[in-house]
């Protein structure tokens, strides 16, 4: 091998070892930060013990409606009016992007608002990505999917928006491979301000499942953003201003669950088509 091969083959390895290095003490960092909330502990723990009473007593009346979705009619019955809340998290945060499926009438109720026991993640596998602009990577087909965890403590901002019938069918044609899953959530605004007692509701939003629906698999561990999407959708929840961005981004996480979104924009090298996790990649 020719002595300048060698040199570009060591140089290579020596700039992937110092990102290695940057990516363990970046790591360290966001596992510090996971846990910041624009309010205080107490506030946290005040919150999360009311959802979960509300989880408790409440959810069990609230059905899932696996994709596709036949009968949303029977929400409505359940609510006893003419609108429901749909919690949501990504795209339709931008409200241009929101504006171009649902009616003004709906959109003058969108408003952000926190869900409890979730957790956001990159996971949605779509075999499309056309209108998102290229693709870096031929993995690079994930958008966003939230996940119910166990534990209330863990939380999603997003917005919340009245929808009625017709408006909720244009949502369901969107919003292909989800299913549509009660939540507990709360106002936003009621969450950072101090002296506020929020007040707990049941919402509903879409995940897809990690079983095949209509025997389709719509999730995948081995993907990564959409880089377009991820820009809008990070756009939509600056429009909510700065504290309320920094939790969307502290809050939500690549296909394999675990590796911070914050990674990813600083490394867009991050791929998650490994067994082992989201890594970097010294090849294309």
């Amino acid at each position: 091998m020719r002595d300048r091969e060698v040199k570009g083959l060591l140089m290579k390895y020596f700039l992937a070892v110092c990102l290695l290095f940057n990516l363990c003490i970046y790591s360290t960092v966001i596992a510090d930060e996971e846990n910041f909330y624009p309010w205080s502990d107490e506030k946290h723990a005040f919150m999360v013990d009311h959802a979960t009473k509300v989880w408790s007593s409440k959810i069990f009346s609230y059905p899932t409606l696996q994709y596709p979705v036949s009968d949303p009619e029977q929400l409505y019955s359940i609510y006893n009016r003419e609108t429901i809340p749909i919690f949501s998290y990504g795209s339709l945060l931008n409200k241009e992007s929101a504006s171009r499926t649902l009616s003004e009438k709906a959109m003058t109720t969108h408003r952000p608002a926190v869900s409890f026991g979730t957790k956001r993640v990159f996971d949605r596998h779509v075999p499309t990505t056309t209108r998102w602009g290229p693709m870096e990577r031929p993995n690079d087909t994930g958008m966003l999917n939230i996940i119910q965890t166990d534990d209330l403590s863990h939380v999603v901002n997003g917005v919340v928006i009245e929808v009625d019938i017709d408006d909720l069918k244009n949502l369901l044609y969107r919003e292909e491979g989800y299913d549509l899953v009660p939540i507990v959530v709360t106002c936003w605004i009621d969450a950072v301000d101090g002296e506020a007692t929020p007040q707990f509701f049941v919402a509903y939003t879409f995940q897809a499942s990690d079983e095949e629906r209509d025997d389709i698999h719509y999730t995948n561990r081995y993907i990564n953003p959409v880089p377009g999407y991820a820009l809008a959708s990070k756009k939509g929840a600056e429009q909510y201003g700065e504290s309320f961005l920094n939790l969307w981004v502290s809050s939500t996480y690549l296909a394999d669950k675990e590796t911070p979104f914050a990674l990813w924009e600083t490394y867009p090298e991050l791929d998650c088509r490994f067994e082992e996790g989201c890594a970097l990649s010294i090849t294309k």
